[in-house]
């Protein structure tokens, strides 16, 4: 079974927050990009089963904002405390977690983790080059990587998907 990953940078958030880290909100761009995004990801590949969410403030408004655009308040939500600032390995368990009934998963989390496991989990020659090319450049706050696997959520890994796009939605309103 092909399952599609979609791995999602917080939107853009203000820059300290008297609550530390964790609390900082988005800004109103940010609230304006994480709408983008929910439209770009129901346009370009659909509803997901299942969003799994960095439990930071700014990563459950990120995903409310594509939810609430998306049209996707129906789509079950998983807020986890161990995605908030991850290793790209953590993230990837939290992956492996996920039921395989589920075909479609999006991750809102952070950066570095984020593009990290975009990075480490894409085999180059079977990636759209284009896609490759635009994560090496960067990636911004709202930046969505969507991934292809063949095969169970359990066997993700290094190398073992298809990095088909990587998009920044703010960049098309």
């Amino acid at each position: 079974m092909t399952r599609t990953l979609v791995l999602v940078r917080h939107a853009r958030t203000e820059q300290g927050n008297a609550g530390g880290d964790h609390a900082r909100e988005l800004l109103p761009e940010g609230r304006r990009e994480a709408a983008a995004a929910g439209r770009w990801l129901v346009q370009e590949v659909g509803a997901p089963g299942l969003a799994l969410v960095s439990s930071a403030v700014r990563a459950g408004q990120t995903w409310a904002g594509m939810a609430d655009a998306g049209g996707l308040g129906e789509v079950e939500v998983w807020s986890d405390r161990r995605l908030y600032n991850a290793e790209p390995w953590v993230l990837l368990e939290a992956v492996r977690e996920v039921p395989e009934a589920v075909s479609t998963v999006v991750l809102v989390a952070h950066s570095p983790g984020v593009p990290a496991l975009a990075a480490g989990l894409a085999d180059e020659e079977a990636s759209d080059g284009a896609a490759f090319t635009r994560l090496r450049q960067g990636f911004g706050t709202s930046t969505c990587a969507v991934l292809e696997h063949e095969g169970d959520w359990a066997d993700l890994g290094e190398g073992s998907a298809r990095l088909l796009t990587v998009a920044s939605p703010r960049a098309q309103e």
